[in-house]
Formats: structure tokens, C-alpha cells, sequence
């Protein structure tokens, strides 16, 4: 998408913005992959949390973050299946995809079910916990350090 925004930019002769428009980009991409790789998703969660993010997007990321591990758990079991069959890829199986898809959904949702009728039996109270956010300490300041100019040396770049 920033890529079409990017030619169109350089097309209409703004060459600058268009290259600044794709280095931006790709930086954000970048630091959010760096993030994300390197920061599990329930502390990126307490953080956001308090960062005073609402709860209920809290929740649902917090859900649907456990509900793909019970599609790919599911996805993993039927693809065991398919190939204990002698299952090969092809038309046919492009063809029973669609059953294949519809079948995942379904036993994933009465999974997700029993999950919750389990959770509501163990007299869930609507909130999630989250972890504490470790405190801030004096090996932490180096790194932030080195972000905040690597922002700063951006900003005054581009």
C-alpha cells in the first residue's frame, strides 16, 4: 500500500517525499517487528494496559491472541488427517478446501466453547489478568537511550 502511494508520489515528480514516504514506512514496520519479536505479547499487553489502553480491546486482543493458537492447533490435526489419508495437493484438494476451512471453523468455535463454558464454571470474573510491569532500572537506560536518538537521528535526516 505505501508502495503505491511512494511511485505515485515519484511519478508526479516529488521524488523527496516519495523516498521519505517509503523510509518511514519500512522504519515503523521495522521497530514494530523488532518489538514484536522481542517482547512477548502478555507484557506488550501490561504495558498497554498501562499506557491506560481500554480494557475491553485489551480483552479481545488478549482472546483472539489464545484463539489462534486453538485454529492452528486444529489446522495442525486435520493436516495430519489429510496426509494419513494419502492426501495430496491438487485440484481435488483445492476443491475440498472449502469443507476443509468450514470444518476448522467449526470444531475450533466448539472448542472455544467448551473453553469458555470452563472458564465460566471456574467462576470467571470478565477480566483477564495481566502481569505486572517489571520496574525501571538502571540497565534499562541504555537501550532507551540508544532508541531516542536513533528517533531523533531519523527525524533529523528525513
Amino acid at each position: 500500500m505505501v508502495g503505491v502511494f511512494s511511485v505515485v508520489g515519484f511519478l508526479s515528480g516529488d521524488r523527496h517525499r516519495a523516498g521519505l514516504i517509503l523510509c518511514k514506512s519500512y522504519l515503523s514496520a521495522l521497530s514494530v517487528l523488532i518489538c514484536i519479536a522481542t517482547t512477548p505479547v502478555p507484557e506488550l499487553l501490561s504495558a498497554a494496559k498501562a499506557f491506560r489502553v481500554p480494557v475491553l480491546l485489551l480483552e479481545v486482543t488478549q482472546l483472539i491472541y489464545r484463539y489462534l493458537f486453538v485454529l492452528v492447533g486444529q489446522a495442525r490435526s486435520m493436516q495430519v488427517a489429510f496426509s494419513a489419508r494419502c492426501g495430496k495437493p491438487g485440484i481435488i484438494a483445492l476443491r475440498a478446501s472449502s469443507g476443509i476451512v468450514g470444518v476448522l471453523f467449526s470444531r475450533s468455535y466448539e472448542k472455544a466453547n467448551m473453553l469458555t463454558r470452563s472458564m465460566l464454571a471456574r467462576n470467571f470474573s470478565g477480566t483477564l489478568g495481566t502481569r505486572q510491569l517489571p520496574r525501571f532500572k538502571s540497565r534499562d537506560f541504555l537501550p532507551l537511550l540508544i532508541g531516542l536518538l536513533c528517533l531523533l537521528a531519523a527525524f533529523i535526516l528525513f
